[in-house]
């Protein structure tokens, strides 16, 4: 009867398996989500309230690559130890590059609100604000890659976000401001790691290739950022500025042939 009330027990305990889901935009089964042939035809019919914590979203690329003109919105949370997971495929005739594009019309490839969320292999290009932005906490970019974005390529708002082995490339002519990765909001323990940033943008004003403003415990390691634009303001590498707690900034390249600070870290504005 103990063995048997144990068993039991195990049983009541033991976590739920993770699930993955798929969508295609070119499946012509049920569209269900539960596999590639009945996969969700849109990144907007994901059926979020199916989704649970530790599952995997799969993204089609194709047999090379498949476009995606619309946002991916995000509508439900992970936990701590089981984040909701978006990516690409991992099966031939899926793993292509996956492209989310903004079409020079729409804001964000992704404006994430849920926390526990990775986001990874993605690509996103043109749109006019944000490439993805979190302002959600524990949210993870990770070697997604973002192009001819307005506006910053990644922005996060959260509580211990993570950007790591991302690469931006952006306009050679914005009139706007085109940062790689800003980080606002007295966020705090945010960790940016192992990028890969080349601005080229010679027209906009606020050009940096990492900016943090008012926040707290930010860690920035890692990475190379590269800033060709020929003026002396406004054209920084790594720009910390009014921050609090401890700031790591080490084991970094900057690359900044005209611009008047590669590296800054201010306590106060």
């Amino acid at each position: 009867m103990l063995k048997r009330g144990l068993f039991i027990l195990l049983i009541l305990i033991s976590p739920a398996l993770a699930t993955d889901w798929y969508v295609d935009n070119a499946a012509t089964g049920s569209n269900s989500g539960t596999s590639w042939a009945n996969a969700w035809q849109s990144l907007s019919a994901i059926g979020w309230s199916f989704v649970q914590p530790g599952d995997t979203v799969y993204i089609s690329g194709g047999t090379s690559s498949k476009t995606y003109n619309e946002q991916l919105s995000i509508s439900k949370s992970g936990t701590s130890g089981n984040p909701i997971t978006i990516t690409k495929g991992v099966d031939a005739g899926h793993n292509g590059e996956v492209i989310i594009d903004g079409e020079n019309s729409r804001s964000y490839c992704s404006r994430i609100g849920n926390s526990f969320i990775t986001v990874k292999n993605l690509h996103c290009r043109r749109t006019t604000e944000n490439g993805i932005r979190a302002d959600a906490s524990n949210v993870i970019l990770e070697s997604n890659t973002f192009s001819e974005i307005h506006g910053q390529a990644m922005h996060l708002r959260g509580n211990y976000d993570i950007a790591r082995a991302n690469t931006v490339t952006t306009f050679d002519s914005d009139s706007g401001q085109t940062d790689g990765i800003v980080v606002y909001g007295a966020a705090t323990g945010v960790l940016i790691e192992k990028n890969w940033l080349l601005l080229t943008n010679q027209v906009g004003g606020h050009n940096d290739c990492i900016q943090s403003y008012q926040c707290t415990d930010i860690t920035v390691r890692w990475n190379y950022c590269e800033n060709t634009k020929q003026a002396t303001a406004n054209a920084q590498g790594i720009y910390l500025e009014d921050m609090s707690g401890t700031s790591k900034v080490y084991g970094n390249i900057v690359i900044l042939p005209y611009g008047p600070q590669a590296i800054t870290v201010a306590y106060g504005d």
